[in-house]
This record gives C-alpha cells, structure tokens and sequence, in this order.
C-alpha cells in the first residue's frame, strides 16, 4: 500500500475515531446531564432540610456536590480522549504491519524517495529485506532522476521491521514503530483538534 493510501487509510481511522468520540461524547454529555439534574434534585434536598442550618453550611454542601459532579465529568472525558487516540493510532499500526507483496515495495520505495539525500546505505530489517532489495533498482533510477547519487543495499540491520538509512553521519530510522511513533508526533495535535 503506497504512502497516499495510508494517509488515506490514517484519515479513514481518525474519520471512524472521530465519530466513535462523537458517540462517546454524546454519551458522556448526557452522563453528566444526569448527574447534573441528579445534583439539582439534591440541592432542592438540601435545600428543604437545610432551612435550619445556616446559610454557610448549605452552600458548602451544594459547592462540594456540584465539584465532584463536575470532576466526574471531566475524568470521564479525558479518559475517553485517551483511549480513542490509541485506538487509532493502534489501528494504523496494525494496518502498516499488515502491508506485503506490492503494496510494501510502493510503501517503501516512497519512504526511501522521501529520506534519501543520496549516497546512503540502506540497512534492511531482516524480516523485509527481500521487499526492500527489490526495490533498489527503482529507487535509484528516481533518485538518478532528481540529480541525487545511489543509494546501495547493505547489510541487515537489527530492527523488527523497515530499514535504517545511512548517510554520513547520520542514520534514519525507519522501522514500522518509528514510522507510526513520527506520525503519532506530527499527528497527535492534529487527531485531538479534530475529536475534541
């Protein structure tokens, strides 16, 4: 899968995640709708019973209520933020861990295109080296293309997945975690901004 089908697959994940918090958002808005009409309900209570207490006594009692109601709330909110925002980016793990044949080569060929300066060395992990060995020819005619030198294959690198990009003195990580933890930085503000 290319790098514009999983932008598109990460837009369709925050666009799912996006309506889950809808939902959940809705949900937790008549939660605390209730507790608030159930706040009210005690107030009037309070209010009936407290006719013979002081006038300091009832509203500290109202004041505490209408706080822990108000808490409530909110931990309830920032937990459902949390958890949609790991869903989603679990789920664009799951879907880039899923890549093989066609759509891996493009994926890499892309990502390689998009860090090469030239001259590098590309550090395969062993799990796709035979993907990224395949597609080392194409590359280099690209990079040829937009004036860069080569980039040469080299040996295996000890990362689970992609490849390490060696330059001199530098050395670009590329493994599937980093891809999604890079994209979880660049992302992250964006995802928030869209479900709260």
């Amino acid at each position: 899968m290319g790098t514009d089908n999983t932008s598109k697959l990460i837009e369709r994940i925050i666009s799912d995640a996006q309506a889950d918090a809808d939902r959940i958002i809705a949900e937790a808005e008549q939660r605390a709708k209730e507790i608030k009409e159930q706040g009210e309900a005690q107030k009037k209570e309070i209010q009936a019973e407290s006719e013979k207490v002081a006038n300091r006594q009832e509203n500290e009692i109202l004041m505490r209520g209408k706080t822990n109601a108000e808490l409530e709330a909110k931990k309830y909110f920032l937990k459902v933020r949390r958890s949609l925002l790991t869903e989603a980016f679990n789920k664009a793990k799951q879907r880039i861990n899923s890549l093989s044949g066609t759509d891996l080569e493009k994926f890499f060929a892309r990502s390689i295109l998009k860090e090469a300066n030239g001259g590098e060395v590309v550090k395969p992990s062993k799990a796709h080296r035979e993907s990224i060995s395949r597609i080392i020819r194409p590359v280099n005619m690209k990079l040829d293309e937009q004036g860069k030198a080569e980039i040469t294959l080299g040996e295996d690198s000890e990362q689970e997945s992609g490849y390490l990009l060696c330059g001199k003195g530098y050395i670009i990580e590329c493994s599937f975690d980093d891809i999604i933890e890079e994209l979880k930085e660049r992302e992250s503000a964006l995802v928030a901004e869209k479900l709260f």
